[in-house]
């Protein structure tokens, strides 16, 4: 068996092009690959929604990581590389180390998001936040310039 590599994922072009680079410079057949998506938690402080609510927009934001993490399989699917998917709800920091404790790989993948320098700031990122605490290697991935 090869690399273990974890490729964080969500619907952004930057994740995107962080699993295109991966299958094109870093993996190959005898790798195999984890796809891990972190979806938001329903946000209910402050509303005065009916539980059902907030279980309908649960199952939707299940339904679209499902659907995130479905296309970007697709894409390791068809390189022949073994895949798994995982999925998890919370904070994407915390719940992106999470799978890295679960499922050690032997490098941490994910697309860099370009914030500014405020967002990143006052927000920080999931990449920082990645690359001080993962226990693994970091590879962060910028989109190429145009």
């Amino acid at each position: 068996m090869g690399k273990a590599l974890m490729i964080a994922v969500d619907d952004s072009e930057s994740s995107a092009y962080a699993v295109k680079f991966t299958l094109e410079n870093l993996a190959s057949s005898d790798d195999a690959i984890t796809l891990v998506h972190v979806r938001s938690e329903v946000d209910v402080e402050g509303f005065y929604g009916t539980p059902d609510w907030v279980a309908e927009m649960d199952h939707k934001f299940e339904e679209r990581a499902r659907g995130i993490l479905s296309r970007m399989k697709e894409i390791v699917d068809g390189h022949k590389i073994p895949c798994m998917i995982v999925s998890k709800k919370g904070d994407a920091r915390e719940k992106l180390l999470e799978a890295v404790n679960e499922f050690p790989p032997t490098m941490l993948i994910l697309g860099s998001r370009g914030l500014g320098m405020v967002k990143r700031t006052f927000l920080g990122s999931v990449s920082d936040y990645a690359a001080q605490h993962a226990e693994c290697p970091v590879l962060i991935v910028k989109l190429p310039h145009p």
